[in-house]
């Protein structure tokens, strides 16, 4: 593959991955929106950020099939129309609630859309070291935008409160840039720079049930994680750890630990395979753990971050375990069924710790760790019995070996 053409494909892809944080834009807001639609049950009012994460929890489940029946291409423009005109529209609503979530409903199929294509680009586009390198900067990609629309939706919605959701118009940029950086065809290319045919058999070909499992096991750790979005704030606040605005600092190492792993994650993998696995499955348990001890700020920021580096090697080492185990016809559903995992935890976070616990408080995060232990566990296990193939590197010209 030329340079040039690897280049600008490496850009458009993490132009498509830096949407994904979209969800961010308006939690800053949330207070505002709650004090001028005063009269209006709350629970509607989180339901701005609730109803696109239970899209994302719902459509990368459904990705794998739509691609098999429309261009990704074609994909690319609906969830680019779906995202910026369902993130933008609500900044000129200010009097209905409803329209707003109805809006909301738009920009989560556009998100839904896009969480999982960034990775299925890559499979796309690149084999071996690359593709591994390439699935951390994705990763480190989203975290990093998770900033931005995070600052630009603060900046806005102290204007005013609506003004939150012009944060999403800088969408329109990435996704242009994408359209024509990326390829109309979703063939890799050869080394002369020009598309190769990667077509396989097209008959249907069964996912094997291990992608299952440690999808499971994914989303359990999103599900046991979550609690510290969820419960970390209160915690902070009722005990005198941080202020309000403290609270924002602290939450931005998460970011900053995920932005490092996913980073590193290529050269990581290349040394230490899928023993990265439950290796990043205990670092979370170790930030979980000290947050449930710490009792001034900065140890529970040290918490936080670490949470963070484990979630930064865990996102990549999963796709890319459950990608190379996937047929290759049936990537893009893989990728789907990942990501979907990822949504289903977080979405059901909040619900499993009141149900098992039923308060809020230290007590969900010494249950987490101890979840992340289990967690951990079960996938080295699961490495140990089920070997990823061995592949060949097309792109190097060496054998990638499987040091599970």
């Amino acid at each position: 593959m030329k340079e040039s053409n690897r280049t600008l494909i490496k850009i458009g892809v993490l132009c498509i991955a830096v949407q994904d944080s979209g969800l961010s834009a308006t939690t800053p807001a949330l207070g505002s929106i709650m004090q001028y639609f005063s009269q209006v049950n709350p629970i509607l009012i989180q339901m701005i950020a609730t109803i696109p994460s239970l899209l994302v929890a719902i459509v990368p489940s459904v990705y794998g099939k739509l691609t098999q029946f429309t261009q990704k291409r074609t994909l690319m423009y609906i969830a680019a129309f779906l995202f910026v005109v369902g993130g933008v529209a609500p900044a000129f609503i200010n009097s209905n609630i409803y329209i707003i979530l109805f809006l909301r409903v738009i920009f989560g199929l556009g998100i839904g859309l896009v969480t999982p294509m960034a990775m299925d680009l890559v499979i796309d586009f690149f084999e071996g070291q690359v593709r591994n390198t390439m699935q951390g900067f994705c990763t480190a990609a989203t975290a990093g935008s998770g900033i931005l629309f995070q600052l630009l939706g603060g900046y806005f919605a102290g204007i005013q409160w609506n003004y939150c959701f012009y944060a999403y118009g800088l969408s329109a940029i990435f996704f242009i840039i994408a359209f024509v950086t990326i390829p109309k065809s979703t063939k890799k290319l050869d080394s002369t720079g020009s598309a190769k045919n990667t077509a396989v058999n097209v008959k249907k070909e069964k996912l094997p049930g291990s992608i299952f499992l440690i999808t499971a096991i994914f989303c359990g750790f999103f599900l046991m994680i979550y609690i510290g979005a969820t419960n970390g704030a209160a915690v902070m606040l009722s005990e005198g750890i941080a202020t309000p605005a403290q609270i924002g600092l602290a939450f931005s190492f998460l970011t900053i630990g995920l932005f490092l792993t996913s980073v590193l994650f290529g050269p990581l993998f290349k040394v230490l395979k899928y023993a990265l696995h439950p290796i990043a499955y205990f670092i979370s348990a170790a930030g979980l753990f000290v947050d449930f001890v710490a009792t001034t700020f900065w140890p529970y920021v040290l918490g936080i971050f670490l949470t963070g580096l484990g979630c930064g090697l865990i996102i990549p080492t999963t796709v890319t375990k459950c990608t190379i185990l996937a047929p290759r016809s049936r990537a893009s559903m893989t990728i789907g069924i990942v990501f979907a995992g990822m949504g289903i935890g977080q979405f059901c976070s909040p619900y499993f710790f009141g149900l098992i616990i039923g308060e809020q408080g230290r007590a969900p995060f010494s249950v987490a760790a101890i979840g992340c232990i289990v967690l951990g566990v079960a996938i080295l296990i699961v490495n140990l019995i089920i070997k990823a193939p061995t592949i060949v590197d097309p792109e190097e010209g060496e054998i990638v070996k499987n040091n599970n």
